[in-house]
C-alpha cells in the first residue's frame, strides 16, 4: 500500500495528484458554457482522478 509520500503508479505522489486535480477543477470552474478546451480539462480530470483510486 502507498503511503502519501510514496510515488503512485503514474509516478505522481498523493500530494500532486491533489494539488492537479484541484487546479483543474478551479480551471473548469472558470469557464462558461461548453468549450472543447473544458471537455479536455474533464477527461484531464477523470484520468487523474481514475488513477489515483488505485494507488
Amino acid at each position: 500500500m502507498n503511503t502519501h509520500n510514496e510515488k503512485g503508479m503514474i509516478g505522481m505522489t498523493f500530494n500532486e495528484l491533489y494539488s492537479a486535480e484541484k487546479k483543474l477543477m478551479k480551471e473548469i470552474d472558470k469557464e462558461k458554457g461548453f468549450t472543447w478546451n473544458k471537455l479536455f480539462k474533464i477527461i484531464k480530470l477523470n484520468a487523474l482522478m481514475s488513477s489515483s483510486n488505485t494507488l
